[in-house]
């Protein structure tokens, strides 16, 4: 049985609402709601001409009771996602008929979003909706003309950027500026879109052809493999975080791509930032999300040295409700140090197995060398991570 249409704009009589649509105030949008098991449900939305997606996403969730993220709209034609920017294409269009699909709640996917700052919904629409759309030469995505020349009043706001090209992934300073006769042209810079942070360096510029759209084969799975490649790079930095070679400074997530979390496109993240900027990377950052497993294993040889009792006190397979930190992976290798409070000893085994195996690595004083624990990130998916601790030993004392 067909639901009952909802009427945006319901305190106004019918006659009114027919003038309304009439004269293009309003518009009918028709939903069909697929559900498994079940008969196709219809509703219908009268809009304003300018009703943008996230709007109508929004609508939806509090009709229905669920949350945005669950509200999958696809065009009734050809059944292309619909994901941003108005719902109505043309201004003289009289209606438009969307499939509705209400998915399952991931707890597990909502926190690892949460963690690469894509808790927004909006943000993630966006991404996947020019995903599935061409970029046009010398245009950024939303089809706005790059500023190819710097003139003197907008020479300060430009030198006050730090943008990075979208194609190269080499950052730049509009900054830097020549003179020739009445005009200022941009020397080794970026020619960005005023209203966005995309920006092209002048090589690239170009040379540049715009974006074709490569469609994949579903967006959203497109988006996970995004959310679990930014979270890949913050948990390898956690390997070597606090570890040898690393003396001071705040690691930094770099993200170089047309297509991504506008939170990780701000600046050129090889500048100073602010400490609590998302890209930067502390002992407290979140590298794991709640309720990912937790999985660490040891390397052969680490296992050829120590005894079945041993192994099992290190190797961890657990689910962490809460995720895990850089300072839980750095626990992990302090653990086997000769730092350790455990009373598991077993540093002293893996350095008399390193030094043995390689005596002729020397220290500055002339001593031999010590072993020391490292980490490596195998993998990165969004059921949880896998850790593989090992050890090695060279020349130096850092």
């Amino acid at each position: 049985m067909a639901e009952q249409p909802v009427k945006v704009g319901s305190f106004l009589t019918k006659a009114a609402l027919d003038v309304c649509v009439d004269d293009k105030w309003l518009t009918w949008l028709y939903l069909v709601r697929k559900e498994e098991g079940s008969l196709d449900r219809c509703c219908s939305f009268l809009l304003p001409r300018d009703a943008k997606v996230h709007e109508v996403k929004k609508l939806l969730s509090e009709q229905y009771g669920c949350q945005q993220q669950q509200i999958k709209l696809s065009d009734g034609l050809n059944n292309c996602p619909v994901l941003h920017g108005p719902i109505f294409h043309e201004t003289s269009a009289t209606e438009r008929k969307l499939n509705l699909i209400i998915a399952a709640l991931d707890d597990r996917l909502e926190a690892l979003y949460r963690m690469v700052s894509l808790s927004s919904v909006e943000e993630r629409d966006r991404i996947m909706h020019f995903s599935l759309r061409a970029r046009r030469p010398r245009q950024c995505p939303y089809d706005h003309d790059l500023d190819t020349e710097i003139n003197e009043e907008n020479e300060r706001s430009f030198a006050s950027l730090n943008l990075c090209c979208a194609r190269c992934s080499t950052a730049h300073s509009p900054g830097y500026t020549i003179r020739i006769g009445d005009r200022f042209l941009a020397w080794f810079a970026c020619s960005s879109c005023a209203e966005c942070t995309f920006a092209l360096c002048h090589r690239c510029l170009e040379n540049d052809e715009g974006r074709p759209a490569v469609a994949p084969e579903d967006c959203h799975q497109a988006l996970r493999d995004m959310a679990v490649a930014l979270a890949f790079k913050r948990a390898e930095i956690a390997c070597w975080f606090g570890g040898k070679g690393h003396l001071c400074g705040i690691p930094s997530v770099k993200w170089y791509h047309e297509l991504g979390p506008k939170a990780y496109q701000v600046d050129d993240i090889r500048r100073n930032l602010p400490r609590d900027h998302p890209a930067n990377v502390h002992q407290s950052t979140l590298i794991l999300h709640p309720g990912a497993c937790l999985r660490v294993v040891l390397s052969e040889d680490l296992q050829s040295v120590l005894s079945p009792e041993e192994r099992d006190e290190i190797q961890v397979d657990q689910v962490r409700e809460k995720g895990a930190t850089c300072d839980d992976i750095i626990d992990l290798r302090n653990s086997l140090s000769q730092w350790s409070r455990s009373p598991l000893d077993v540093f002293s085994k893996i350095n008399a197995f390193y030094q043995n195996r390689f005596p002729f690595y020397k220290t500055r004083c002339g001593d031999q060398s010590e072993a020391y624990i490292t980490c490596k990130l195998i993998s990165f998916h969004e059921e949880g991570a896998v850790f593989r601790v090992d050890a090695s030993i060279d020349d130096g004392d850092y």
